[in-house]
């Protein structure tokens, strides 16, 4: 069996790096759950996106034109003689929407879908890039009617009018669900009597939730991805599901100088958390999700 594997899958500014190198920064310290078992061969990479984090800012997007593998050794603090590689693809997220687009993902990613590996699917709260649903009432207040049925110009030889097709863009969730239906396909003809890979929904900046929202990841995803939500319900037979909140800093420094000010004065590494389980429990280690999704923690 391959090495286990953990995949990040998110489209643009959905905050996969930043959480990668706030994993890497606890699995250095050994104090997480899960501790480094050697030096990955790409540190210094995760050593300049940590230091960003340790100097109380957010790391830039990664550009297109990086395309990273991050192989760490680990074991579990509890037991080291549990031991993995964690390979972690940092890619920038034009691309999920590209292989969406194109329909068919390249050999590189094709290999990494392997019988031991898991999956961190990320969508990050109130992010721009985010593409809401439109709902019946939104397209009649914007177009009048379904967008492509109601645009409309002359013809080019003056003849009768012509509709003109609006270009509206794929809501994110159904970039997503597609996502997971294209593992469903690729593992099950490539692994057909695999049981239940590992599918975590992480949902980033989770300190944008509006305060009176009482309710955990899973129940952020049903009321603002309802398509993703139901899809991971029905389909439990499927994949293992769980889901996780994430927040850097628990703020935002980069637009909220009184807060910024605040994390100048403290360590980074004091700030942050992530919720995870059915009771929305609140850690302050990030490598919680990575060790759910190797199967070395219950988050339930």
């Amino acid at each position: 069996m391959s090495n286990p594997t953990v995949l990040l899958v998110g489209g643009p500014e959905t905050g996969k790096s930043n959480f990668l190198f706030r994993v890497w920064t606890r699995i250095n310290s050994g104090h997480g759950l899960i501790e480094k078992d050697g030096l990955p061969s790409d540190a210094e990479y995760l050593r300049s996106g940590s230091e960003s984090q340790l100097r109380g800012t957010f790391a830039g997007h990664t550009s297109q034109e990086v395309q990273v593998i991050s192989n760490i050794p680990i074991r579990l603090r509890s037991d080291p003689s549990r031991k993995g590689l964690l390979a972690v693809p940092d890619i920038d997220g034009e691309q999920i929407d590209r292989i969406y687009h194109a329909r068919k993902w390249s050999d590189n990613w094709e290999s990494l879908i392997t019988e031991n590996a898991a999956y961190l699917f990320f969508v990050r709260v109130n992010s721009p890039q985010t593409v809401a649903p439109l709902d019946w009432i939104s397209c009649h207040h914007l177009y009048g009617g379904t967008p492509q049925a109601n645009m409309s110009a002359p013809a080019p030889d003056g003849g009768a009018v012509q509709p003109v097709p609006v270009a509206v863009e794929t809501p994110t969730q159904v970039i997503l669900v597609d996502w997971l239906q294209f593992l469903r396909r690729a593992l099950h003809d490539k692994y057909p009597k695999l049981d239940r890979p590992k599918v975590g929904i992480v949902v980033t900046a989770w300190d944008c939730v509006p305060a009176d929202f009482h309710g955990g990841p899973s129940a952020w995803i049903r009321e603002n991805m309802p398509l993703l939500g139901q899809f991971c319900c029905t389909n439990d037979d499927v994949f293992e599901f769980s889901f996780f909140g994430s927040s850097i800093f628990a703020g935002d420094p980069a637009n909220d100088p009184e807060f910024a000010g605040e994390l100048a004065t403290v360590d980074p590494r004091t700030k942050g958390y992530v919720r995870y389980s059915q009771a929305n429990l609140e850690s302050g280690d990030f490598t919680i999700p990575i060790a759910w999704a190797l199967g070395w923690e219950s988050v339930t």
